[in-house]
């Protein structure tokens, strides 16, 4: 199963300021996560994303959410 950014912080009712500070990261960055996907994400900041979450990296959904199929 891949996993949106947008659904994994929305399960566990953070908002994004919260996200964004447990991710190590500003709230502009993480909304631009949310936002347009995780494909240009670096290494590191995607590790951090899946150790805040609880999921594998490869887990995580790159795509960008606003395209569809």
């Amino acid at each position: 199963m891949k996993y949106l950014l947008y659904d994994l912080r929305h399960n566990r009712r953070l908002t994004q300021e919260e996200a964004a500070a447990g991710c190590g990261v500003s709230l502009t960055t993480y909304n631009k996560w949310e936002r347009v996907g995780l494909s240009k994400v670096t290494a590191e900041n995607l590790l951090r994303i899946a150790e805040f979450f609880g999921v594998a990296a490869e887990e995580l959904d790159l795509t960008d959410p606003r395209k569809e199929g």
